[in-house]
């Protein structure tokens, strides 16, 4: 989830949330019954700043001012997407290997040993 505090640019966010194969709410504060004034006075979401959530409700990033393309980093490494160099017309915003997210420390985790190969008492 987006969310945006009053004075962000909404429209980048909602660019950026329909950039990545991934499905992002975008909440504009300005359109919470109280104008966001609750998330200001409790020290949360400051003019412009935009907040990327995780559906585990942790921030992932706070983000001030941003533009179209730092919020699609921000989801990028949210999704835990490694950057890449992007073949001539292919979408620089797909991951490799297709639709898939890629771990961000290099690849896939290794496979566990075959229970076969376990020797010896647990210790």
């Amino acid at each position: 989830m987006l969310l945006c505090a009053s004075g962000a640019d909404v429209a980048a966010a909602r660019g950026a949330a329909e950039a990545v194969p991934a499905p992002v709410r975008v909440l504009d504060a300005a359109a919470l019954p109280d104008s966001g004034a609750g998330l200001a006075a409790a020290g949360l979401a400051a003019p412009g700043e935009v907040w990327v959530i995780r559906p585990d409700a942790h921030a992932a990033a706070v983000l001030h001012d941003p533009g179209r393309a730092e919020i699609v980093a921000a989801l990028r490494r949210a999704l835990a997407w490694r950057r890449h160099r992007a073949s001539p017309g292919s979408d620089p915003l797909e991951p490799p290997g297709g639709s898939r997210p890629v771990l961000a420390r290099g690849g896939d985790p290794p496979e566990p040993p075959a229970l076969s190969s376990v020797t010896g008492p647990w210790p």
